[in-house]
């Protein structure tokens, strides 16, 4: 009987021209156990390659060579269309030119799993994918005649498949539901972030990290109407869905405030059929313009979270406080339910939804919301921080351009450097960005100097500015500025003239891609000096800290010599000038002790599970992406026995360092006093301050530098004198004995 079917499975398979279920591809139900990733792909690939009306988008891959996919799902009756239905939405929007059929769809886009051990979305993924897939399912069919929907099976692939492959080694034949067993205590680091150990679900806005670099421009392509970010919290919490609670942001439409209860009416309607618990309006805001709730929505759209209890104590099956059984099955559920319910919406508010989506745009452009008008970026800024601010607008289509009128005039706004209302000359290559722009809202969320919000008991930061992010100097201007209409203010390219056998070359040390330059030719060989004091040359002033390359001790290059830092300069923008002598006007020459040869030095970087795993991330990414200079990562529980001789500068990120301890005897007055024998005390290992004593550099961050304070060797002390120590801890008892007459509605959140 088995064989049999077998035999008739397989013959579905070979056979059919409707997709299979997901049990029936996988061979075992959802909720059964965790699907990695490459499964998935497969059973999305299955659909797609069975049902016609079914599209699967390869939009790249994740630092761990894992693809990442869109499912675009339309009726069939519109498969052959849905370029035509994309640029149309798009034209009907104000977002491309031309005209449109009188037909219009929403688009709704269902993103699952950007924290890899929130994993039950993802499995819900590919069940929501079946609903709308199977042509025999009458009720999604019909949706689909004036629908779009858009499903990413997994934003972190690299992350969830960390923790499938944790549950899948750790977890017991049969579910273990106690909390306290090993299948519900994931190890650092966690299957939360990405490769690199960042949290995605904060990078919408920033574009650091090669899953949402990917991401952005397929987003662009199709600006849905409705975006869902699906997560997972605490095991002891129920289903939370819209409408969010406050803070709103002040740029938030009345429509995208309705329209958040209006999707949450809806699906409370199925869940109280069902008797599932949920909560709206608490703990989840709308502010902060990273996540995948916030950005679609500064970008038109009705952007929503949605969270089901789980998470990385989830596992298969847990027991929660009240005694009950959460189970894989029942997450996958929920976010089931929730996500034809957000289809569903859609469909029935489709009007509304696409037109309030169109006025969302014409506004921004003819009638833009907010106390300024323009940003001011000045041409004075550097140049590389002014290209790395253009990428980014042109990443985000933020428009921007130079002033209409290039003569200098004299303007008011408001300064970022003062954070005072001043007078200032508006150049003509200084970089406009007006705020009557289609993508107005996201340009005043982002530029303005202040945000604002009616409670500051937020979920995240309130303040992100742009101009702050990249140490402009700019300005918010109350007043219209006209921008040219070709509207093209290029990227500053350099235009090098290079001697052609030059004695040095010189750079001035001023940004990021001039470290870049650096790491470039340094992996490459080439002997670099630097100025400990600044000089002059040429007439060109070059502060302390610029970079001397002479073509002596370089002879080992031989005629690659110029081409490595040529080469090197060009591929990173770099200033880069040359000079035919080594005597300088003003200054020590190229020959004097104080052009010191940079070495280049050895790095270490201490991780495991006694460093924050995200601050770690943050280092080993800049290291490895954003200059691509080699580091060793070393355990931090290893650090007595670390290679010393091998190491030139050791960097400690946040962390707990509890292996920083030592053991000591009780003195008899504490034996007596407490019944303790022994003593734990801080102590940094003799081994790394004799190191340091050798000449290696410590770099100490945040909470690491807890270990260091008080510890002879290193002149960090907790308190400045005694007479301090006493003020600041009389202070403490004081707020702790008042804290006791605090009311219970008046503590903090």
């Amino acid at each position: 009987m088995k064989r049999l079917i077998c035999l008739i499975n397989l013959s579905r398979f070979l056979f059919a021209s409707f997709p299979l279920s997901p049990q029936e591809f996988l061979g075992y139900k959802l909720g059964e156990k965790f699907t990695y990733h490459h499964q998935v792909i497969d059973y999305f690939e299955q659909v797609a390659n069975t049902a016609d009306h079914v599209q699967l988008l390869h939009y790249g891959d994740t630092y761990e060579e894992r693809p990442l996919i869109i499912a675009v799902v339309t009726h069939p009756e519109n498969t052959q269309t849905l370029e035509q239905i994309r640029n149309d939405h798009l034209i009907n929007s104000g977002l491309a030119p031309g005209n449109t059929s009188s037909k219009k769809f929403a688009i709704v886009w269902l993103s699952y799993s950007v924290h890899g051990n929130e994993s039950s979305s993802t499995e819900a993924a590919m069940k929501t994918l079946f609903a709308f897939s199977n042509t025999s399912n009458k009720t999604t069919m019909e949706w689909l005649k004036r629908t779009v929907v858009i499903i990413d099976p997994c934003i972190n692939p690299d992350g969830r498949d960390r923790y499938v492959q944790f549950y899948t080694m750790t977890g017991n034949r049969e579910p273990n539901v106690s909390l306290h067993t090993r299948e519900h205590q994931e190890p650092w680091p966690g299957g939360r972030t990405n490769h690199y150990y960042f949290d995605l679900n904060r990078d919408w806005i920033w574009q650091t990290q090669i899953e949402t670099i990917h991401r952005i421009p397929i987003y662009k392509a199709w600006m849905p109407h409705i975006h869902v970010d699906y997560h997972e919290q605490y095991i002891n919490e129920p289903y939370y869905f819209a409408p969010a609670a406050e803070p709103f942001h002040e740029r938030i439409t009345p429509w995208q405030r309705e329209f958040q209860t209006i999707i949450g009416k809806n699906h409370t309607r199925y869940f109280d059929e069902k008797n599932w618990l949920y909560f709206t309006k608490e703990v989840f805001d709308l502010l902060y313009p990273g996540y995948g709730d916030t950005y679609p929505i500064y970008n038109g759209a009705m952007g929503m979270t949605y969270e089901k209890a789980g998470g990385a104590l989830g596992g298969l099956a847990v027991r929660t406080s009240d005694g009950d059984t959460l189970t894989l099955r029942s997450r996958i559920d929920h976010h089931y339910v929730t996500g034809l319910s957000t289809v569903e919406s859609a469909y029935k508010h489709r009007d509304r939804i696409i037109n309030e989506f169109k006025d969302f745009f014409s506004t921004g452009e003819n009638n833009p919301v907010g106390r300024y008008k323009a940003y001011v970026m000045q041409g004075s800024n550097m140049d590389a921080k002014l290209n790395d601010l253009l990428d980014w607008l042109d990443f985000n289509g933020i428009e921007y351009g130079l002033p209409e009128d290039p003569r200098s005039r004299s303007l008011r706004g408001l300064s970022y450097r003062t954070g005072k209302n001043e007078s200032f000359k508006l150049d003509g290559e200084d970089i406009i960005i007006s705020t009557a722009q289609k993508r107005s809202v996201l340009t005043n969320v982002l530029f303005e100097p202040n945000t604002i919000y009616t409670d500051s008991l937020t979920y995240d930061v309130t303040a992100w500015s742009i101009p702050y992010v990249y140490g402009l100097d700019a300005f918010a201007v109350e007043t219209p500025i006209k921008i040219k209409s070709d509207s093209d203010r290029k990227k500053t390219e350099k235009k090098y003239v290079w001697d052609t056998k030059p004695y040095a070359y010189l750079n001035k040390w001023e940004s990021i891609h001039d470290l870049k330059f650096l790491s470039d030719i340094l992996k490459k060989k080439v002997v670099v000096r630097v100025a400990e004091e600044s000089f002059k040359i040429k007439k060109i002033f070059y502060d302390r800290g610029s970079l001397v390359i002479t073509r002596r001790g370089n002879e080992h290059l031989g005629k690659k010599f110029d081409e490595i830092v040529k080469r090197a300069a060009k591929k990173y923008n770099t200033d880069l000038v040359t000079v035919g002598t080594g005597l300088v006007t003003k200054g020590k020459d190229f020959g004097s002790g104080k052009m010191r040869v940079v070495k280049a030095p050895r790095i270490a970087v201490l991780s495991g599970d006694q460093v924050s795993s995200r601050n770690f991330g943050e280092i080993w990414h800049f290291f490895e992406q954003q200059i691509e200079y080699p580091i060793s990562v070393l355990d931090a529980s290893k650090v007595s026995s670390l290679p010393y001789k091998e190491i030139d500068v050791i960097i400690l990120p946040e962390g707990n360092y509890r292996s920083f301890v030592t053991e000591m005897n009780a003195s008899e007055q504490i034996k007596k006093q407490t019944s303790a024998t022994k003593l734990i005390k801080n102590q940094v290992p003799g081994k790394l301050l004799d190191w340091i004593k050798d000449g290696g550099r410590l770099i100490v961050i945040g909470s690491a530098m807890d270990k260091f304070v008080d510890q002879k060797g290193y002149g960090l002390v907790k308190y400045e004198s005694k007479d301090a120590k006493k003020i600041i801890e009389k202070k403490a008892q004081e707020k702790k004995l008042s804290d006791r007459l605090t009311k219970y509605k008046d503590r903090d959140r």
